[in-house]
């Protein structure tokens, strides 16, 4: 915000209003949106978002999401996999014990 309002301040520009300084926010946020980035292959970062996040976004459900789970799931949490014997034996003889 600093960066913003820095250049307003050495010009000595003081703002009568907090709506005065939304509006001020508005027309920087829409000049941020609106200029054309060599980054951005010459995109600005609203075609940009047009092109590339928009198509990929999707509206949210009316009702919110409801998890089922699988009363036959293992209620294991740990994050190791089971080992069976044989492979625990396995790795005894290597020298290896996980």
């Amino acid at each position: 915000m600093d960066d913003i309002f820095q250049p307003f301040e050495r010009q000595g520009i003081v703002f009568e209003s907090e709506n005065q300084v939304q509006e001020v926010m508005e027309l920087v946020m829409d000049l941020s949106n609106n200029v054309r980035l060599w980054e951005n292959n010459g995109l600005t970062p609203h075609e940009l978002h047009n092109r590339i996040e928009r198509p990929m976004m999707t509206l949210l459900p009316d009702e919110p999401y409801h998890v089922m789970v699988d009363p036959g799931m293992s209620q294991n949490t740990s994050a190791a996999p089971r080992q069976d014997g044989k492979a625990r034996e396995i790795r005894k003889n290597r020298g290896t014990n996980l």
